[in-house]
Parts: C-alpha cells; sequence; structure tokens
C-alpha cells in the first residue's frame, strides 16, 4: 500500500466522521446498551486506569455514526441525548489474530513490529479492554487459539463463550460470547465443520437468542421486552483464487441459518471475516442471494483481499464466450470451476449452474448506515503490510436494521514500520478492527 492511499482513506474517513458520527472514547461506556445491567463497571475502571499509565496509550480513536435514514426511536429524549436507545441489541464482530497465526506469518506480514506488541497476553489485555467499553450484547469471535485464557477473562465481566476449532489441526477457531445477564441462548450453539463436506477446514457457528432489553415509552419510563435474534459467525477461506471453495462455504452457512431462522422465526445477523472485498461477486452473492458461476471465473469470485492498495481494480475481461448450445458446466470449467464438491455445493444441485440462497435480501450494516467505503463498507477493517482494506461484515435479513456503527480508526492514526508493518500496534491488539453495530427492529 502506498503512503497517499493512506492519505485518501485518511480523507474519506474524516467526511464520515464529519456526516452524522458521535465520539467513543469519552461516552462509549454510557452508551453502551446495558452497560450497567452488564454490572461490569468495577472491572472497567481497572482497564481505564491501565490505558492512563505512560507506557501504555490509549486504543486507537473511534466513534459511532447513526443511520439518518432511520426515524428517531419513538418517545425518548434519552435515545436524542445519548445517540442510542437501551432498546437496541449491541452485536460484536472481531478477528482477535490468533498468536500461533502470528508466529507464523510474523516475517511476511509483522516484521518489524516489536515482540512485546505481539505477545498473546499483552494483546488480549488489550482486546478486552475493547470489549469491556463496547459492552455488546453479543460478540462474535475469528481466529480463537487461546480460549481457555478468553474464556476466563469474558467470564470475569459476566459473559458465556463457546469455542469451535478448526478441523485438519489448525490451531485457531471461533468463538461467540453472549452476557448472561440479557442474553440467553433459544437452544445450544451449533456448529458447522466444513470439512464434513470436503470444504477446507473451516468453521461456523449458528446461535438463536433471546436478549432482554428495555423499551423506551413516550412517558420516558422503560418497560423490558424480549428480542429473538439468530446469528452466525464464520471465518471463510483466505486462498484468493479458491473462490469456488468460498463461495460454497458461504452458501452453507446462509442456508443453515435461512432453517434456524425459519424455524425459530426470528431475523437473522451474519458475521465475521469473509476474505471478500466490498462490491466483489461473492459479496453481491450474499447481498442478493444469486450468482451464476459461469459468468466469473473463479479466481475473482472473491475481489481482491491481497494487495498494497484498498482499492479494487476492474477485472479483465477475459472470459470465453458461451454458445448457445454449450452447458455452463462447460463453461465453468474452463473459468477455473474444478473442484467438484465445491462447485457442488455452490449450486446446490441447480441445473441452471446459478448459486442461490434464501436469506436474500441481506443488508449490510456499515452499508445500510453509509460507511463512505467502496458498495458503502468501511473504508477498512483490516490493515498489515500486505493488505489496507475490508474483508469483515456484518450483515442483516428480516425485520433487522442497523442504528448506529462503530467505524474504523482514522488512518491517520496508524504508523507505517520501516518495512512496511501497521497492525498490531501499541494502540491496537489485531490487524483487524472490531464491527460493532446497534441493531434495532423493525
Amino acid at each position: 500500500m502506498a503512503d497517499d492511499n493512506v492519505a485518501q482513506h485518511a480523507q474519506q474517513q474524516q467526511q464520515q466522521q464529519h456526516a452524522g458520527a458521535s465520539g467513543v472514547r469519552g461516552d462509549l461506556r454510557a452508551q453502551a446498551p446495558g452497560w450497567g445491567r452488564h454490572g461490569q463497571r468495577g472491572n472497567s475502571q481497572h482497564h481505564r486506569r491501565r490505558s492512563n499509565h505512560n507506557d501504555v496509550p490509549p486504543l486507537l480513536a473511534r466513534s459511532f455514526k447513526v443511520n439518518r435514514h432511520l426515524p428517531a426511536p419513538a418517545g425518548s429524549s434519552h435515545s436524542q441525548r445519548s445517540g442510542i436507545a437501551s432498546s437496541f441489541v449491541r452485536v460484536m464482530s472481531w478477528n482477535l489474530l490468533a498468536d500461533a497465526l502470528v508466529g507464523e506469518h510474523r516475517r511476511e506480514l509483522y516484521p518489524d513490529i516489536p515482540n512485546h506488541v505481539l505477545d498473546g497476553k499483552r494483546r488480549l489485555e488489550r482486546s478486552m479492554e475493547h470489549i469491556q467499553e463496547c459492552a455488546p450484547h453479543i460478540a462474535c469471535f475469528q481466529e480463537v487459539d487461546n480460549f481457555v485464557a478468553l474464556h476466563a477473562h469474558l467470564a470475569r465481566i459476566g459473559y458465556a463463550c463457546v469455542h469451535v476449532q478448526r478441523t485438519g489441526g489448525k490451531p485457531d477457531g471461533l468463538a461467540i460470547a453472549w452476557h448472561e445477564r440479557s442474553v440467553k441462548p433459544v437452544e445450544p450453539v451449533a456448529h458447522l465443520r466444513l470439512r464434513d463436506l470436503n470444504l477446507r477446514d473451516n468453521v461456523a457457528q449458528l446461535c438463536c437468542f433471546d436478549v432482554d432489553v428495555d423499551i423506551d415509552k413516550a412517558d420516558h419510563e422503560s418497560s423490558p421486552q424480549r428480542r429473538r435474534i439468530c446469528v452466525a459467525n464464520m471465518h471463510v477461506l483466505f486462498n484468493p483464487k479458491r473462490g469456488d471453495v468460498k463461495l460454497a462455504q458461504v452458501k452453507v452457512v446462509c442456508d443453515a441459518l435461512t432453517a434456524l431462522s425459519s424455524r425459530l422465526e426470528a431475523p437473522a445477523c451474519l458475521a465475521g471475516d469473509f476474505n471478500i472485498s466490498p462490491g466483489s461477486p461473492l459479496h453481491e452473492f450474499v447481498i442478493g442471494g444469486v450468482l451464476d458461476v459461469a459468468s466469473v471465473q473463479r479466481k475473482h469470485v472473491a475481489g481482491r483481499i491481497e494487495n498494497h492498495a484498498s482499492e479494487m481494480e476492474e477485472f479483465e475481461n477475459d472470459l470465453p464466450s458461451r454458445a448457445t448450445h454449450e452447458p455452463w458446466t462447460a463453461v465453468a470449467v474452463r473459468n477455473g470451476w474444478d473442484d467438484a464438491h465445491a462447485l457442488a455445493h455452490a449450486v446446490g444441485g441447480a441445473d441452471d449452474g446459478v448459486a442461490r440462497h434464501a436469506l436474500a435480501p441481506m443488508r449490510s450494516a456499515y452499508a445500510e448506515v453509509g460507511a463512505n467505503g467502496m458498495a458503502g463498507e468501511p473504508v477498512w477493517t483490516s490493515a498489515h503490510r500486505r493488505f489496507f482494506g475490508t474483508c469483515d461484515y456484518v450483515f442483516l435479513s428480516g425485520s433487522l436494521v442497523a442504528r448506529r456503527v462503530l467505524l474504523p480508526p482514522d488512518p491517520r492514526q496508524l504508523r507505517r514500520g520501516a518495512r512496511g508493518s501497521l497492525l498490531p500496534s501499541r494502540g491496537w491488539p489485531s490487524d483487524h478492527v472490531s464491527l460493532v453495530v446497534d441493531l434495532d427492529f423493525v
């Protein structure tokens, strides 16, 4: 990534911060849903004191952006004053950066980041600082490889947490957490091991939750109410050239989330690290629910997720022409779709070669608010030596709407190392930023 690209993204970030954004550092705890109910104030003071030490800088400054396209919540001066009403359900999604992957990719991605910054214990402590500040009802974590320590930290502040390891001896996995005082699973968390379908070693988690919230009335009193929401947490295969596997993984998880959402009659939220770029065919598939596999080369399905700039380049118009009598399978194979298992799961048995999922239309929470990046997504969600751009998303279906989203930090806060490293840093513990969304029901 060239330095002038960082400046360009900084300008975009500044524009979105002036368009309906509210500050974070000073008042995030006061605005977090159910902060008092969570009973975390004692521990948060401990973390706040740590951040004031000279050798521990504050976390990167961030701000919320409010969805100006929605009417104000009914009857609450509280919501107008603080920018959030307690009736919202806050969902977080965050790739924590697994310790094992730091070691594996140290030379390639983090060559000039000091050892103490990459230390796993320190990074976990700083991650917990941010989690406590945000106080989400539900949190989806990717690249979790020290679940015992994460679970212990979360339990101390009132969260239950369930973990699933990637298969094939991979060192990391997923974890989904919920605050036990205000959130109850409707049924146990379900785990999808995609190796069972010959779709690599990635995994996914699905669960439906009942969330107790306070609904503000016109007389400024509040009454408890329960909201139900289905959530899926996933981390899609990274390999940029294997768009067929990526598409199949996303379709399988979308189909499973559709079944859960339909059976329990609840709207759905799909969150995670998708390793796809905004506006890519796979991004459009998640939103629109349709992708003709013969219309795109396999290597182009996910867009550009490994580059030195965040802009997605136009793909070459090098698709072979398709004769009217030629079967779609022949065209797909010429376009690189030569993995029979992945292709079968991607199209789901459709005889026209079109992949579909029934959750569509879905909406990106950040694009719904307007995050000013490509396709309305954030300008960036991940930054390291070989990539600066967006690959993490929160998608919504049904009656869910995004009231507020936590924007990524202004890129001007990032400092490039002598050999090109960006994150992690002393002020941020992962090479991904968290996505935090306040959800309402309409």
